[in-house]
């Protein structure tokens, strides 16, 4: 594709992602400037980012600390670029994800965040923020904190980790298609476990809450989520990683 191609398909498809995000804010009676859009570019060259970043967008979501650090040295010349992680953390990753990333949204033990505080002050940036992320589904297949425990952990993770900030929750609840036939389960309805996720993410921290992806952008927002995590929607399907 040529590049004046790929920068009109960005174009594109970031318009169609404000608009649903506007529409949605403006449903639920809140102001779309309050909600932020984290663009993920997991698995996708530097240049898709130099895309979107041209077309506006300063967040970008990274699942993979290696990938992260290559991106954070490549797209270094981006004055006011935020990378933020959002994967899995594996504690020898931790010194590289905090060395490169704006914030660490995946935070699920007091050790990880203890470890993350160490790193935040050997690299100089205190106080650095953070999300506990919660395993809202309680699937055995994700990570996260419980949400009976969520609580607790913030409350230990404020008290030993003055070099932290929690900012609040990031969730990915199961898919939308996995509450039933509720009317609580159809587009463009709130699931309660949404409004759950919010009411909890508001006695934690900053009570800010990173919630909604490409398929249920409009119900996360109608539950007050305040970052969405947008992937697929704009940049398209994602390539294989490489080996």
């Amino acid at each position: 594709m040529a590049p004046q191609d790929t920068h009109q398909l960005a174009a594109t498809r970031l318009a169609t992602v404000r608009a649903r995000l506007e529409a949605a804010a403006v449903a639920a009676g809140r102001d779309p400037a309050t909600i932020r859009l984290v663009a993920v570019g997991k698995t996708h060259p530097p240049s898709a980012i130099r895309t979107l970043y041209e077309l506006g967008v300063r967040d970008f979501g990274e699942n993979y600390a290696q990938e992260l650090a290559v991106k954070a040295k490549d797209l270094a010349d981006l004055p006011g670029l935020r990378l933020h992680f959002i994967g899995t953390v594996q504690s020898n990753k931790i010194p590289l994800i905090v060395g490169a990333a704006s914030e660490l949204q995946t935070v699920t033990s007091l050790r990880h965040a203890q470890l993350v505080a160490k790193a935040a002050l050997a690299a100089g940036k205190v106080p650095y923020p953070v999300y506990l992320s919660v395993n809202a589904g309680g699937e055995a297949t994700k990570s996260g904190v419980a949400m009976d425990a969520v609580v607790a952990l913030a409350r230990d993770v404020a008290a030993q980790c003055p070099e932290l900030v929690v900012e609040g929750l990031m969730a990915i609840p199961p898919p939308l298609g996995s509450y039933g036939d509720d009317p609580a389960s159809r587009a463009g309805a709130v699931p309660p476990l949404y409004r759950t996720l919010a009411d909890l993410a508001r006695t934690v921290g900053a009570g800010k809450l990173s919630l909604g992806m490409t398929d249920d952008l409009e119900e996360a927002i109608a539950a007050g989520s305040t970052t969405v995590r947008i992937g697929t929607a704009l940049f398209g399907p994602r390539p294989a990683p490489a080996p």
